[in-house]
């Protein structure tokens, strides 16, 4: 059941990266006055773009996945489902907090 949601996951995520590109090469052309001075069409940052988001991506995919499989491992030792719901969110959050480097930009 994993394995369909992630697939179905999965292709979404791809449609919406295509639309976005799709989206940025039409306004690309509706905008394109001068030379681009962002550096975003260099090869050398397009290549390493791509092997960036090729590593996030998988990094990303098997966080996800192991997601069930700790919830098995929490069950089994005993904690009950209102305990596991707590450590998830607990762990996203400082994820989202301390990972983004958002908390450390304050100090």
């Amino acid at each position: 059941m994993y394995v369909v949601w992630f697939l179905l996951s999965s292709c979404i995520c791809g449609y919406l990266v295509y639309l976005v590109q799709v989206k940025n090469a039409f306004n690309q052309d509706k905008t394109s006055d001068g030379p681009d001075t962002s550096g975003s069409s260099l090869p050398e940052f397009r290549t390493f773009q791509k092997t960036f988001l090729t590593v996030y991506y998988l990094c990303v995919g098997a966080d996800w996945i192991q997601g069930p499989y700790l919830y098995k491992l929490y069950a089994y030792y005993g904690f009950n489902k209102g305990e596991i719901g707590f450590l998830f969110l607990a762990g996203y959050l400082s994820s989202a907090v301390l990972g983004t480097g958002t908390f450390f930009t304050n100090l």
